[in-house]
């Protein structure tokens, strides 16, 4: 598999001693078979991947979104995924959280995970704690890792 990167704060050595090829984002949407973004919500970055973008990708792209939500259009991704032109996505950030059951969440082409929880430590033996996670809402995906 041939790694691409786009990072408009690294040099290109950098990007290549990470096992990279960099390439110009225009060209990252152009070649890329799956895209994983990793970059903080910004006035700049917000909705980032939006129609224009999502026209501009290779047919048959896959979409993962770990970082933010609300860099990810989700309106324009829906589309997207309804035309084909996006063949699937996962994501465990959204734009208004916890997403709720959106048509977006239940779309068959999405993995939805749940990141939005509820912490809680609790005291074990001693010195020990434990981080208790739990979820605050019950998930509506079919298919959530979450459960």
């Amino acid at each position: 598999m041939a790694v691409i990167g786009y990072d408009p704060l690294l040099p290109r050595e950098a990007i290549q001693q990470r096992g990279a090829e960099p390439v110009t984002l225009d060209e990252l949407y152009a070649r890329a078979d799956f895209i994983s973004l990793h970059l903080p919500l910004t006035a700049e970055t917000r909705g980032m991947v939006g129609q224009q973008v999502l026209e501009r990708v290779k047919p048959g792209v896959r979409l993962v979104c770990t970082a933010r939500g609300g860099l990810i259009d989700e309106e324009a991704l829906l589309g997207a995924l309804d035309t084909g032109r996006v063949a699937g996505a996962a994501l465990d950030v959204f734009a208004e959280e916890p997403p709720g059951a959106t048509r977006l969440v239940r779309h068959p082409q999405i993995i939805a995970t749940r990141t939005w929880r509820r912490r809680r430590w609790k005291r074990r033996s001693g010195r020990q704690w434990t981080l208790l996670m739990k979820c605050c809402q019950p998930c509506a995906a079919s298919r959530c890792a979450g459960e």
